[in-house]
């Protein structure tokens, strides 16, 4: 019986791998055949998923590159021969503007498609469990037959048309971060529904941002309307900008008029992300998403404050290290914010961020502490960073990212652990030893960061030679101690040329 039971077993098992691998060659098949159909339409076609298509257009804002994400549908397909669609009928002058709009092309613009489909290897795993449309082979071979002539150029990077979508149902984290990183880059006009509320613009955008407010339904009947107020509202400087559109049809329009006037901006469109956000379910996979979670999550920034001091000795070599973070920065998709322990302001540092704080705490405290024969350290840098706060006046549940001035990111990576990990308490590298912590950069939540600092005895700090980086340690130790959520990590991606004692500027650079 033991013998047969394990006979039973083993043809058994074999039954089910026969079917596995009949099943898997079947499909293998049937990918094969659908995959070079897509190739004798188009050869060198390559398909981006929805985080590939946002990390691209991250990308070509980071570079400040002229672009543009334009999403299209079968139904504007279709218009374009002739077919009519639920929504609009078809005239010849609708039809001209959409192909401009297909014709547009270049490594700038990010082109997408509704062609997410298994056969085809262009599916995303979990497009439909949160709602979204997942497309037959058919259809998605009708679509890339009939822009093959209209593309403006082979057909070879196409996106997802819902990465936004996806993103927001899927990864909270990944879409807010995406969302923040459009609001520092001065997304200076919106373009949508004229219900939608103003304080969703605001929240998502900026209170700098210009709302053009077009009808609910067929926004195209006023698209010269809607083309000139947006050019009335840009601003008439060189800035780089953002211009986010969510006018369906009207909106691919406006963008491919607005190409031909404008240079130094970057179009979106975002589509019924707009309509989510704003709490109504017009599409299917809006019901997937928690709007509340998610503006509640969107609340947290992450904000950066650099410290420095503007001593006089290897004054050019430091400002140029100050120049070269603040723009990194910036280039981050992130508003540096500024505390300058030494001037009184205002200096060139003004012209690199918004927001900078000149406290003359090392001049006002220099007196005091060198009198008694105290070793200043880290004491103007505490002092600095309290009458910084006071200045900017953070939430509470923000988290701050503190950068000594001249120390540049290499990357977002540390950034982008803050942006996900926005509910932690504290976020720190240790150093040399396990009773210090880096402090040239961390995170700490608002409230925590501003209690610590003043609690520090600055008389004890210098008498007794306490370090601002084992002052730290202890800190967030405690905090961990009585249920905080900290997190040690070991590197910041962050790249230096320390200064030291101020003395001797080490040309030598140093990674963390």
């Amino acid at each position: 019986m033991i013998i047969s039971g394990k006979i039973f077993i083993f043809n058994k098992k074999g039954i089910i791998m026969q079917r596995v691998l009949f099943f898997m060659f079947f499909f293998y098949s049937i990918f094969c055949s659908s995959f070079s159909e897509v190739k004798k339409i188009a050869p060198n076609f390559v398909f981006h998923d929805p985080k590939k298509t946002l990390d691209r257009i991250i990308e070509l804002i980071q570079n400040k590159e002229k672009g543009a994400y334009i999403r299209f549908c079968y139904d504007e397909i279709k218009l374009i021969h002739g077919e009519c669609d639920a929504y609009q009928e078809w005239n010849e002058k609708l039809a001209d503007e959409l192909r401009e709009v297909f014709s547009l092309h270049g490594p700038q613009v990010v082109k997408a498609l509704p062609i997410h489909n298994l056969e085809l290897g262009t599916y995303t795993a979990g497009i439909i469990d949160c709602g979204l449309t997942a497309h037959k082979v058919g259809p998605c071979l009708d679509i890339l037959t009939k822009v093959k002539n209209i593309w403006g150029s082979d057909i070879k990077n196409v996106y997802s048309p819902v990465a936004l979508h996806f993103a927001a149902v899927t990864n909270p984290v990944e879409a807010t971060r995406f969302l923040k990183f459009i609001k520092h880059n001065n997304c200076c006009i919106f373009v949508g529904n004229k219900n939608i509320p103003r304080s969703i613009i605001k929240d998502f955008f900026g209170r700098n941002c210009e709302f053009v407010k077009a009808s609910p339904e067929n926004a195209y009947r006023e698209i010269d309307r809607l083309e000139n107020d947006c050019l009335d509202k840009i601003p008439n400087n060189s800035e780089y900008k953002i211009i986010v559109t969510a006018v369906g049809l009207a909106g691919k329009l406006l963008q491919k008029r607005l190409w031909k006037k404008l240079d130094n901006v970057f179009f979106i469109d975002f589509g019924s992300v707009m309509d989510a956000l704003s709490g109504w379910k017009t599409k299917k996979w809006t019901s997937s998403f928690n709007v509340n979670r998610f503006k509640e999550r969107f609340k947290k920034e992450a904000r950066i404050i650099c410290t420095a001091a503007l001593i006089d000795m290897y004054s050019d070599e430091r400002k140029a290290d100050y120049i070269k973070s603040l723009e990194k920065i910036s280039k981050l998709g992130y508003e540096p914010y500024v505390v300058e322990s030494c001037k009184r302001g205002p200096s060139f540092l003004d012209t690199y961020s918004k927001y900078v704080c000149y406290t003359g705490v090392q001049n006002n405290l220099k007196s005091v502490f060198l009198s008694n024969g105290c070793y200043c350290g880290g004491v103007y840098e505490v002092q600095s960073l309290i009458e910084g706060f006071k200045h900017f006046g953070f939430s509470d549940d923000d988290m701050i990212i503190k950068l000594t001035g001249r120390y540049e990111f290499i990357d977002d990576y540390f950034i982008r652990l803050v942006e996900y990990n926005i509910d932690a308490d504290a976020i720190v590298r240790y150093w040399a030893r396990k009773d210090t912590v880096f402090t040239g950069c961390f995170a700490m939540k608002y409230k925590y960061f501003k209690d610590m600092l003043e609690n520090i005895n600055l008389l004890d700090m210098t008498k007794k030679y306490f370090s601002i980086e084992s002052i730290v340690w202890s800190y967030v130790n405690n905090l961990k101690a009585s249920g905080g959520k900290v997190f040690f990590v070991d590197k910041v991606n962050i790249v230096a040329n320390p200064f030291w004692n101020g003395t001797i500027y080490n040309k030598m650079k140093q990674y963390w």
